[in-house]
């Protein structure tokens, strides 16, 4: 079947190049200096050491401008052993889900990229052994012999001038190794393997079981023949790459947990000695990992979202957004702030209209794992912002991460929209445990790494999870060189779009131009589908188009193709971004009865209450107290559990009430 003609013009400029020609190949070699920069950190207290040595290793490094995107195992074994002492580029692992398409877009609008490419090594069905490959292409990243003995390993990076900062530690069945690979070979730091820890994101290991894993890592630490036992020495920092429990259970008791982060690089048993090492912990799945360790080793942090719930009295104060906010616009990183008196839900949701752009998040709220308080109202999992770039996250409040795999709590949907770094409690932990956000903003402009600078200096094992590479620092990336790929045969995404157009493969080009960032290009073809070929969207497209749209304030198409796909509920995310659309018209007034509409036929289970609230505020206007107040009862026999229903009666009786 024929084109129609506004549909071909479309997708002939789609094809057109973006992408500079590349430069003739050119010899890099370490930057001089780095040696030099590393012995004067020496001089440092022991606090802003570490954040020396991990700014000085990503900045001595040339960076080439290009994201390379692999698909399997051994591609990505194979793309990291192309690193040298003196140049990196990002890789990512796409799984064809929408997860890794959104987080693979959101880094190379941060990063921007000068292309991206996919590559597909030689023999790329057969990895070979794990263990062995990983120790092969950190030793080729690092420019060890391809198998080293870590003593040999040593000594050739300490004749460069480079001491390891500390160490990798991870499993050869955990799913968390890529971000293991990449955190070794970026920051020079030696990998070790132990056993997978039993239990989820969201279990929690046994007292025994964490004890023993953090006597391990203190025998990997003695093994390497570098100092360790005290702050300041060679070995501070130690990044957990496991896709397993963040929390520890503690002996007397058992429904009592500690984060694991804050147990492991503490002397003493049950942690009572002192910190000789700061730490951090990256998760997820390979695809989810990769994504996180790549936005610690290449992204900078320009700009930040601060929102301020605490009243500016007592105690409170010592949190206040305002100060933190004067901190950072000093150095140039661009803020938007909500304070008092802009420190309301309404507030809260206008200001998460759009996808942030920020790349730090400081909130100060009150509340549990599936609700946050904000001044006046309350927030849930589903009010979490949509970011349209990877971000750091800081959650002043108790409970956040107490289920961390689970993407209907607070932490859990922070990382799910994209934070590679989160700073949380699995319990209550009291408000003098966090480090003040005015403190915290000055301690990373200071130079100190994410795991230090979000700690408390002194104190006992406590509920803080630090989720992140702990050596992430705020400071400028390394020089880019308009220098070629060392891999070989790649393809960039952007050039295979003539092929897939041609063969009216629009679902590979929906996605493919989501890869890539081009929003806007997706959103129009997306629409161009909508509206001349609508047999041709299948539930592949539909699914990357939505958010696409969503970003692109397309938010009529983003109602009219999810009401095509067949089971919307089935893709949380895709749905999510949805009723953003919905929320959208509804504050600006454009469809309010198609955006109702679509809210009250998909109401998610999940957070039944807080979507009722958010559909009775809608229906007020039109249909009056008393219409709000109907609709809120007629969820109640659709409650889950008996705290819903009484949210909902309670609900129910104040818009009755006039009180809502």
């Amino acid at each position: 079947m024929p084109r129609p003609y506004a549909l071909t013009l479309l997708l002939l400029s789609m094809v057109l190049p973006i992408s500079p020609a590349r430069a003739e190949p050119t010899l890099i070699k370490l930057r001089p200096g780095l040696g030099e920069g590393l012995a004067q950190s020496d001089r440092a207290p022991a606090v802003q050491r570490l954040g020396i040595r991990a700014s000085l290793v990503k900045r001595a490094r040339i960076v080439i401008p290009d994201v390379v995107i692999v698909e399997d195992e051994a591609s990505y074994l194979s793309a990291i052993s192309a690193w040298t002492p003196g140049v990196v580029f990002p890789v990512l692992w796409d799984d064809g889900s929408v997860r890794s398409a959104e987080d693979i877009s959101r880094f190379v609008r941060a990063f921007n990229a000068r292309s991206v490419v996919r590559f597909r090594a030689a023999d790329s069905a057969n990895p070979g052994p794990r263990e062995a490959s990983i120790r092969a292409a950190w030793a080729s990243a690092v420019g060890a012999a391809p198998s080293p003995e870590p003593s040999d390993a040593l000594r050739l990076q300490q004749a460069q001038g480079i001491t390891p900062p500390g160490l990798v530690i991870t499993s050869m069945r955990d799913p968390a190794w890529p971000g293991a690979l990449a955190l070794g070979a970026g920051r020079f730091q030696p990998i070790r393997f132990i056993d997978k820890p039993r239990g989820s994101v969201s279990a929690a290991l046994s007292q025994s079981a964490g004890e023993a894993l953090a006597k391990q890592i203190e025998t990997f630490a003695e093994e390497s023949g570098l100092s360790w036992k005290a702050q300041g020495d060679d070995l501070d920092a130690i990044t957990l790459c496991i896709d397993g429990p963040i929390k520890i259970k503690t002996a007397d008791q058992p429904r009592t947990f500690v984060a694991l982060t804050d147990r492991i690089g503490r002397l003493g048993a049950g942690g009572a000695g002192e910190r000789w090492a700061w730490s951090g912990q990256i998760t997820g799945p390979e695809p989810v990992s990769a994504y996180r360790a790549m936005c610690a080793l290449f992204l900078e942090t320009t700009s930040a979202w601060l929102f301020d719930a605490y009243p500016p009295t007592a105690e409170w104060a010592a949190f206040d957004a305002n100060a933190a906010a004067a901190l950072l616009r000093k150095r140039d990183i661009a803020t938007i702030v909500h304070d008092t008196p802009n420190q309301g839900k309404r507030d809260w949701r206008l200001g998460a209209l759009r996808p942030l752009e920020a790349g730090l998040v400081m909130v100060n709220s009150k509340g549990n794992v599936d609700f946050f308080d904000l001044a006046p109202g309350r927030g849930a999992p589903g009010d979490i912002p949509f970011l349209s770039r990877p971000a750091i996250v800081h959650f002043v409040h108790s409970w956040s991460l107490a289920r961390a795999g689970d993407r209907n709590t607070v932490g859990g949907r922070w990382l799910e929209r994209g934070a590679y770094a989160y700073l949380g409690s699995v319990q209550e932990p009291y408000l003098q445990s966090f480090m003040p956000t005015p403190s915290l903003a000055s301690r990373l402009l200071a130079g100190l790494p994410w795991g230090a600078a979000v700690r408390v200096d002194a104190g006992p094992v406590w509920k803080l999870a630090v989720l992140g590479d702990p050596l992430i620092t705020i400071s400028p990336a390394g020089v880019r060189a308009d220098a070629p790929l060392p891999l070989g045969s790649t393809s960039p995404i952007s050039s295979a779009l003539t092929e897939m157009l041609a063969e009216n493969r629009f679902s590979e080009a929906v996605r493919a131009l989501v890869l890539v960032g081009r929003d806007e290009d997706a959103a129009r073809l997306a629409r161009g589908l909508l509206k001349d070929r609508p047999d041709e969207l299948d539930e592949t497209t539909i699914i990357n188009a939505i958010p696409a749209l969503m970003r692109t304030g397309e938010h009529e198409s983003v109602l009219r193709l999810a009401r095509v796909l067949p089971d919307i509920a089935a893709h949380p995310f895709v749905l999510d971004s949805a009723w953003q659309s919905a929320r959208v018209l509804i504050a600006t007034r454009r469809g309010n009865g198609s955006a109702l509409a679509f809210m009250q036929s998909n109401i998610r289970k999940a957070q039944l209450v807080r979507d009722a609230d958010e559909i009775a505020l809608a229906l007020k206007p039109s249909g009056g107290a008393r219409g709000a107040s109907a609709y809120v009862n007629s969820l109640i026999p659709r409650a889950a559990n008996e705290r819903q229903r009484k949210s909902l009666e309670r609900m129910a009786a104040e818009f009755a009430s006039g009180k809502r």
